[in-house]
């Protein structure tokens, strides 16, 4: 590729690129899940190398083409996405600790999400604000909306998963997670009501039920995982005066995770059978990959919390589910890709 076309790419860079980060990482964790530690593995370390290769991608950008990235962060429609880079960040650290074991990674990690999500939090919902001549809200939120739930308990669920290894900042680094976790609560109550009055109360096409509504289901999904990765947590008085709270929670949003799922899957046969919208690879079909991996992880955690094994199937047979959307999805992007590149060559 020209020098000039990989700068194109760069500029052209979507907001929702991380989005990979995030699908690839939960997937190896729940490839874990289902047994397969070296394909566990092998994943955990393409998600590092499309972490590497997203934030270089996103220097640039905002080094070169720094108008067209804030206009991006002004447009009520894809502002959101820019929460997938604190997201895949976390999300990467905490496949480091759960399937490398790398904790050391893991907590830098946690220092590069802590500070991308404070920063990506107050430019977006401060910009959502202050912005003139704001769209309707048929037009301003969709399901990308969402990953703002998303990146807040990544930091939670990371926070936690660090904390016994640091000595001296455990109960810092829970009340961190706690507060998070809190918080991503909130920002679900606040949110989900919206898209859930968009679709039933609005007009839906087949070109406006994309794969971001299955974040609806994502951020239940991982709000669950938050939930419980607390509630697992042993030794720490802190917790203890509010561990009935955070399972309740958990099996709440676990739930309401489980409640989505069919839904979501109707309205895909709606929209590619009834309505013949063909299936095709874009960028956005990660964002249906990362929830279809973060629910069997999720669900093996509460398994764990509530001892209940017949959920551990539940949660093996989900990962493969997931495992075979990311293939399918990766290999529609290499597909996209060579398309690209005989463009290039051409």
């Amino acid at each position: 590729m020209r020098r000039a076309d990989a700068i194109g790419v760069s500029a052209e860079l979507p907001p929702g690129a991380f989005a990979i980060v995030m699908a690839t990482g939960i997937v190896a964790v729940a490839a874990r899940v289902a047994g397969m530690p070296h394909l566990a593995l092998g994943l955990s370390w393409l998600t590092l190398g499309a972490l590497v290769a997203l934030a270089a991608a996103l220097t640039h950008r905002l080094v070169r083409h720094g108008r067209r990235a804030l206009a991006d962060l002004l447009d009520h429609r894809i502002a959101a996405g820019y929460f997938t880079v604190p997201a895949g960040v976390c999300v990467a650290g905490t496949q480091q600790a759960l399937v490398q074991g790398a904790a050391l990674w893991s907590r830098r990690l946690l220092v590069v999400g802590v500070a991308a999500w404070l920063l990506v939090t107050y430019a977006f919902w401060t910009a959502m604000i202050i912005r003139r001549g704001k769209p309707t809200l048929t037009r301003a939120v969709n399901g990308t909306w969402l990953v703002a739930v998303v990146a807040t308990q990544a930091v939670s669920i990371l926070a936690s998963t660090v904390a016994p290894t640091v000595d001296g900042y455990s109960d810092a680094l829970v009340f961190g997670a706690l507060c998070t976790y809190l918080l991503g609560v909130a920002l679900y109550a606040f949110v989900a009501p919206l898209l859930l009055y968009r679709l039933v109360f609005r007009d839906v096409t087949r070109e406006g039920l994309t794969p971001d509504h299955w974040i609806n289901m994502g951020a239940a999904a991982i709000t669950t995982l938050a939930g419980a990765s607390l509630s697992g947590l042993d030794g720490l008085s802190m917790l203890e005066s509010v561990r009935p709270v955070l399972m309740g929670a958990t099996l709440l949003f676990w739930t309401v995770a489980t409640w989505w799922i069919p839904l979501l899957v109707l309205l895909g046969l709606w929209r590619h059978g009834i309505r013949s919208r063909p299936i095709r690879y874009e960028a956005r079909s990660w964002s249906l990959v990362f929830p279809l991996g973060m629910y069997p992880v999720a669900t093996a955690r509460v398994a764990d919390v509530f001892a209940l094994p017949a959920l551990t199937v539940v949660a093996e047979w989900a990962a493969l589910v997931a495992l075979g959307a990311w293939i399918l999805t990766f290999v529609g992007l290499l597909r996209a890709g060579l398309r690209v590149a005989r463009g290039v060559t051409s």
